[in-house]
């Protein structure tokens, strides 16, 4: 049975469930069962920091655990559902959430990791030995629950409470992030996070005994799935089709955050946004009657597209508007995928499978962007790509076979317009002709447009605009980019400054006039807090060890002097590379050669190497929205204090647009019994500054007021006080939310 004739059965206007207190308690326990799920996500990732540090291993590792156990929950559930009796299925899946209880609440061991080597068997080992099981189970509930409430109430859709479960998803993402995090630790957390589980075993034994009860009264049988309740065997062809329907809005909705965060504005918490839009579109697509036909999101999804394909190209538009762009044209598109889906769902019988193959997809989607895209591509290819085969998902309602000359036009159109776009665009000795780039992308869109009935075309033309539109920046001043799971570094070359920039942030910038090649620019000016620094306490510096956490483009390396040793600490080999690539930036090569490079996360390589030798550590590994939260508490502080001399000197780069991080270190400082202080360097009203100039602010850290040689004293310090407001930092709490500054 297709979707067509499962629709004319239902009604395409019925609702889609009828309220009872049965439907109640199994939509109930479908949300609380996804609610602890997403919940435990950001929990235990953010359990792993102390001990294995920001490695992108790290997250890699969590994301492929994730979302392999999430795999394998939807096996388990199609595999009870396919060869056990439904008392069996209760039996066993009761047994594991009883098991389970066995490793709560999640509290990780007190190891820490070696920096120089890979931390993905023991991440994994760890992540076994604790969340695995409570992971497994919640991650099977909803499907399973699903074909249980199938057989107590065969007239009524089941897909619905899918809507339940990603509700329940989308609230306890919001919930964690805004509700739990800023106000507990980890391990009350954790706790809690138990107490939510116990909650769930209730209402999932509630749903044993209605299903059990109703069994022995007939109304379910006692037998597995049969021929005439599974229908006939799902073709390949549909699985394949069901496979990129959920595959396209999972790499979307990763792929417009990292678009968003490296090209547009990196905003902080701005990946909570697509992740409950995507949640959100589920919600709509399974859970509530028709407002907007399917047909009409996927024509407003295609004038999107053209949109985003002609702003992507370099056109000035305000943050606002590409923010909101892409972000709605994401919404549109997995709105679509999702709510084509669900009017291509299976009867009931095959509930468990359908749900099995749309995990395959989203794990191919999400896997794709996170661990093969930063591998394959050096730029963030993977969104325009999934943007370009989601518009090829897009289908007309028009019936029939294509005629050979529409076959024709499918391919020759693109041709064309891509021929015309690398003549005007491309080609060196007609690039000057007047009709500019926005032209040509407006022409190219308006045919794009006219092909909106034709996917296949009009796929193929967005996808010669998005080529060109990626190509155009390596024409406009790019020197080098690069791309690793750390994001994507741009260095860019303009008449006398070369700049590096991590994604849409400023990270250093270099003259290349000779005579300015060794100033020290940005954050880092002499005239600014850390040349105060260095000033003050540079005759303490004397055949003295500097260690510094976070290189950037190496900056700090001409504050060097004879006699010094310096060791930086940086967690991106690429990073590393470019600031000693001479061709790229001079600062390393031309004024501390030798310096000594150390790759891997800060607090893991001092943890290792603490000797206390260094008379003034400096961290620099604060920037944009990008907070290493773990380098900034108790524990972190007192690694610190073991890695200085007795007179030793901390020194903390704040600089920030969106947090306020001197609450943060004021109290840290006062709870080790330490002096702090701080300066920012801002432009005063009207002033001009030297475009090689920066904003900066700085936090100075010592044991007593003696060690900073008077820079305590000098105009713009100010003693920096421990909030008020702001918990101490630890790895047992942390919160950006609470020193969120401005979006």
């Amino acid at each position: 049975m297709g979707f067509r004739e499962l629709n004319a059965v239902r009604g395409a206007g019925a609702p889609a469930i009828a309220w009872s207190p049965v439907t109640t308690l199994f939509a109930l326990t479908v949300f609380a069962s996804a609610f602890l799920l997403f919940a435990l996500e950001p929990m235990f990732s953010k359990m792993l920091l102390p001990l294995f540090g920001g490695s992108p291993a790290v997250w890699n590792t969590s994301l492929v655990f994730y979302q392999l156990v999430l795999l394998a929950g939807y096996a388990y559930a199609d595999l009870l559902r396919r060869n056990l009796t439904i008392r069996r299925q209760t039996f066993v899946h009761c047994a594991l959430v009883i098991v389970a209880f066995l490793f709560l609440p999640t509290v990780l061991p007190g190891w820490v990791g070696d920096p120089t080597k890979s931390p993905v068997l023991s991440l994994l080992r760890i992540a076994t030995a604790t969340v695995a099981l409570p992971f497994f189970v919640l991650a099977a509930n909803s499907s399973l629950l699903q074909a249980w409430f199938a057989r107590l109430r065969p007239q009524a859709d089941a897909y619905a409470l899918y809507a339940a479960s990603n509700l329940g998803s989308m609230l306890g993402l919001v919930a964690y992030t805004f509700a739990f995090e800023p106000f507990t630790g980890l391990t009350l957390q954790s706790r809690l996070w138990q107490s939510g589980f116990l909650l769930f075993a209730v209402l999932l034994a509630g749903c044993v005994f209605v299903t059990l009860r109703r069994r022995d009264e007939g109304t379910v049988t006692g037998s597995a799935v049969t021929p005439d309740d599974a229908g006939p065997a799902i073709a390949a062809r549909r699985i394949v089709r069901w496979i990129a329907l959920a595959a396209v809005p999972s790499s979307l909705m990763l792929g417009v955050t990292a678009y968003l965060q490296d090209e547009v504005a990196a905003i902080p918490l701005l990946w909570t946004l697509p992740l409950a839009l995507y949640l959100g579109t589920f919600v709509i697509a399974f859970g509530l009657r028709r407002f907007v036909s399917r047909v009409v999101v996927g024509r407003a999804a295609a004038f999107g597209l053209v949109a985003i394909a002609f702003f992507m190209a370099g056109q000035a538009v305000a943050i606002e508007l590409a923010i909101g762009l892409n972000v709605v044209v994401f919404f549109l598109l997995a709105l679509y995928c999702h709510t084509t889906l669900r009017d291509d769902r299976p009867p009931e019988g095959r509930l468990t499978q359908f749900y099995l193959w749309l995990a395959v997809g989203g794990a191919i989607g999400g896997m794709f962007n996170a661990l093969i895209a930063p591998q394959i591509f050096a730029l963030v290819i993977e969104y325009p790509l999934a943007l370009v085969v989601g518009a090829l998902l897009l289908r007309s309602d028009e019936r029939g076979t294509k005629s050979r000359t529409d076959r024709i036009w499918d391919v020759g159109v693109p041709l064309i317009v891509g021929a015309a776009m690398f003549l005007f665009i491309a080609a060196p000795k007609v690039s000057e002709i007047e009709l500019g780039t926005v032209s040509v992308f407006a022409l190219a869109g308006f045919v794009a447009l006219s092909a909106v009935r034709h996917p296949l075309r009009f796929g193929l033309v967005l996808a010669v605009m998005f080529g060109f539109a990626l190509y155009l920046p390596s024409v406009n001043g790019e020197l080098y980019h690069a791309r690793d799971f750390f994001g994507v570094k741009h260095v860019l070359r303009t008449p006398t400054y070369h700049w590096f920039t991590h994604g849409a942030t400023l990270h250093g910038a270099e003259s290349t006039l000779i005579p300015h090649e060794r100033e020290p620019l940005t954050y880092f000016e002499r005239s600014g807090p850390v040349g105060a620094i260095f000033a003050h306490l540079q005759p303490s510096l004397r055949r003295a060890h500097v260690a510094v956490a976070g290189l950037g483009i190496g900056t700090l390396a001409c504050y060097a002097q004879s006699g010094q040793t310096w060791t930086f600490y940086e967690i991106d080999p690429q990073v590393a590379q470019i600031a000693t690539d001479s061709n790229l930036f001079r600062y390393i090569s031309a004024c501390l050669p030798k310096a000594r490079i150390v790759l891997g996360d800060a607090r893991l390589s001092l943890t290792r190497e603490a000797r206390h030798e260094d008379a003034l550590l400096i961290l620099d590994a604060y920037t944009s929205d990008q907070i290493p939260v773990h380098l900034l508490t108790r524990e972190a502080f007192a690694i610190y204090l073991k890695a200085l001399t007795p007179h030793g000197v901390l020194a903390f780069d704040i600089s920030n647009v969106f947090f306020d991080l001197r609450s943060v270190i004021g109290t840290l400082a006062a709870n080790a019994g330490l002096v702090a202080y701080d300066r920012l360097d801002a432009q005063p009203d009207g002033a001009t500054r030297d475009p090689g100039w920066s904003p900066s602010h700085w936090v100075v850290v010592a044991r007593s007021d003696n060690d900073l040689a008077g820079l305590e004293r000098e105009s713009g310090w100010h003693a920096l006080p421990p909030s008020d407001t702001i918990p101490l930092w630890t790895d047992d709490y942390t919160s950006q939310i609470r020193i969120l500054t401005r979006l």
